[in-house]
Parts: structure tokens; sequence; C-alpha cells
């Protein structure tokens, strides 16, 4: 169900949605993503594949995970 999200707000409401769950190793894993534009989507892919988010960093998606506050 989470694979959808991003493909139905995608890009009627956001030009850009990623659906992201923390595994038991800390890496901050996306299930889902969707981008207006399918390079843009690509690249940002590979760039979370070379340097995956951890739920140790001290900000972006990790701090939003340990928060609660969204950050824009």
């Amino acid at each position: 169900m989470l694979e959808e999200v991003p493909r139905l707000l995608v890009p009627e409401f956001a030009d850009w949605c990623l659906v992201a769950m923390p595994r038991a190793d800390g890496v901050i894993a996306t299930v889902a993503s969707a981008h207006r534009d399918p390079d843009q989507l690509e690249r940002a892919n590979a760039v979370r594949e070379r340097f995956p988010a951890h739920v140790d960093d001290p900000d972006g998606s990790a701090e939003v995970l340990r928060t609660g506050v969204a950050q824009l």
C-alpha cells in the first residue's frame, strides 16, 4: 500500500514524494518514490544508494523520524 502513495500524489499534489522507513540496521530505506521528472527520480535514487540516510544522522529524514516535525 505504501508503494502507491507517491504515485497517487505526484503530480496532482506534489512534484516529488518519497516514503522511507528505518531498517533494523539503522539505514533509512526508501520503500516508494515518485517524481514529476523521471530523470530526477533516477538521479535521486542513485544519490540515496551511494549515500544512504541513517537514523543517527543529525538532520534530514532522521530528525523527522525522531521528532515527528516536518522539514521544508
